[in-house]
């Protein structure tokens, strides 16, 4: 991400090697010339947390969404981090100037893009449903969205899934606001009965949301999780 300083702010993360649990959410800014002025690591360093994503706030501070490790969960004897979803605020010299979390731990759970609407930030990314029991769940891998104003406060979250198995993988990787102040995500969606052929499939899944995080129209008055319908699947 390019500021309106010309500084290019770069969101990762880092990997410590030969450590369980090593990565931390990682922030590079570069000034116009390729200089280092800032490089700053976000996370609990007995956990593993993913990585960061930077976007120039209204006040000219950065604004980052990334997760944040809060205990452990054995994946079949490959222990994995539970994270909550976290935002923050930091200024250029990386102060943080305000820090929030939010959600329940999950397991696996990533924040994979994040842009500023005109009256706060939408982020999307998905997570692995592990803690319910496979007979009771829809989805293994399930994505998700959720905004907040500019002072990193909540105001909604919204899971979505394209299928009904509970084995299916649904990922959203990238969004793009939209004019009418929704957005647009585009991701994975896998699944060993395909909603499209009846049988084991992989296809690019696009959803279109409004303003509310809704793919169903007043999905905001039913429930917060909300199954997309299956002509959505591209």
């Amino acid at each position: 991400m390019e500021d309106s300083k010309g500084n290019i702010w770069l969101g990762g993360y880092r990997l410590a090697q030969l450590q369980d649990n090593g990565s931390d959410a990682l922030v590079i800014a570069l000034d116009s010339v390729g200089n280092k002025i800032l490089e700053k690591v976000l996370g609990n360093p007995a956990l593993s947390e993913g990585i960061a994503t930077v976007v120039e706030a209204p006040d000219s501070n950065y604004f980052i969404a990334t997760i944040i490790g809060d205990n452990l969960v054995d994946l079949g004897n490959n222990p994995q981090s539970r994270c909550k979803l976290r935002v923050l605020e930091m200024d250029i010299g990386g102060t943080i100037l305000w820090d929030k979390a939010y959600g329940s731990p999950l397991a696996l759970n990533y924040i994979s893009n994040c842009e500023k609407t005109k009256d706060g930030y939408l982020s999307s990314g998905y997570y692995l449903d592990w803690d319910r029991d496979f007979t009771q769940r829809d989805a293994f891998y399930r994505s998700f969205s959720f905004k907040t104003n500019f002072n990193g406060d909540s105001i909604w979250y919204r899971e979505y899934i394209a299928g009904s198995i509970h084995s299916d993988w649904n990922r959203l990787f990238d969004l793009s606001v939209t004019p009418d102040g929704g957005f647009v995500a585009g991701g994975h969606f896998s699944s060993d009965v395909s909603p499209l052929t009846g049988q084991a499939g992989s296809h690019v899944w696009i959803i279109k949301a409004d303003s509310l995080g809704c793919v169903v129209p007043r999905c905001q008055y039913v429930s917060l999780p909300e199954s997309e319908p299956k002509t959505s699947i591209n």
